[in-house]
């Protein structure tokens, strides 16, 4: 095995806030490279040496200009999947929590960016049921973890 072979697996925090009435969580929507809608919480990579706990709060202030408030690490998900023909390999930290701001949490959609890549995405606050009647969330696993 390539002595870098562990670059390869990439550390990833989430964030799945709830509205009051719990079956609605915020999740950023977006499409496969064949145009097919999915959607997965806000979140991005752990940096070296930085917590995941900190990662997920950093990922909300970067892309919503939002704070996160982590209650509970729900999981550690091994989320593996191919995109645009590349396998990636994601180990991923599931976080419950909230917005602080009740305002975004009376919002219905929300507009998140990449500060990398300049993208812009939709966020939007989804019934879980929506994924049970057929709407994807990724990491696949992620489901039963949040019902």
């Amino acid at each position: 095995m390539p002595e870098d072979s562990w670059k390869h697996i990439r550390p990833v925090a989430v964030g799945v806030p709830t509205r009051a009435n719990g079956d609605d969580v915020l999740v950023a929507e977006h499409e496969t490279p064949d145009g097919e809608t999915f959607y997965r919480p806000v979140g991005g990579g752990v940096d070296f040496n930085e917590r995941s706990d900190d990662a997920v709060i950093r990922e909300f202030r970067e892309e919503l200009d939002a704070a996160f408030a982590p209650e509970a690490r729900l999981a550690v998900l091994e989320n593996r999947f191919e995109w645009d023909g590349e396998a990636r390999h994601e180990l991923v930290f599931v976080y419950a929590g909230h917005l602080v701001d009740d305002e975004l949490r009376e919002r219905d959609n929300l507009t998140a960016h990449e500060p990398e890549t300049g993208e812009e995405f939709p966020v939007v606050w989804k019934p879980l049921e929506d994924f049970y009647e057929g709407d994807t969330l990724y990491p696949d696993d992620l489901l039963p973890v949040l019902d």
